[in-house]
């Protein structure tokens, strides 16, 4: 995907974030509702500040085989997951949500310059310290 639709893939972020921030819950059963949105979200399609953040998420939701008792790795890592990685998953995924939002905001400034005839200059795109997530 081009980078057109980084602002569609934004909305599927946008939507695991609202997850997480207002479901109810764990933060484990938060962080795999959310799943269902962050697996739509193919880490080489989003900007390249974001795309190792995503591949570490998609790795964290999936890593276990499915067993006789589940119906996708996704399940799998569900049964087997703690809270407390649950809960660094959901840090990462706030963080790509602050540097993904950072990166758009970025352009649009630099597409209404262009729009009134102004040579856009390159900026500079803030990204917060990541949570220790080892």
């Amino acid at each position: 995907m081009a980078q057109e639709h980084w602002t569609w893939l934004f909305g599927k972020l946008s939507s695991a974030v609202g997850v997480l921030v207002a479901g109810e819950s764990d933060a484990r059963n938060r962080v795999f509702v959310a799943s269902k949105y962050l697996l739509q979200i193919p880490p080489d399609a989003v900007p390249p500040e974001c795309q190792e953040d995503l591949r570490w998420i998609r790795h964290m939701l999936t890593r276990h085989e499915p067993g006789p008792y589940d119906d996708s790795a996704v399940a799998a890592t569900f049964r087997r997951t703690r809270n407390t990685t649950a809960s660094k998953i959901a840090s990462r995924v706030w963080h790509v949500y602050a540097v993904y939002g950072s990166v758009l905001e970025e352009r649009k400034v630099q597409r209404a310059l262009a729009q009134h005839g102004k040579k856009p200059k390159l900026g500079v795109v803030v990204v917060p310290p990541k949570a220790s997530h080892t």
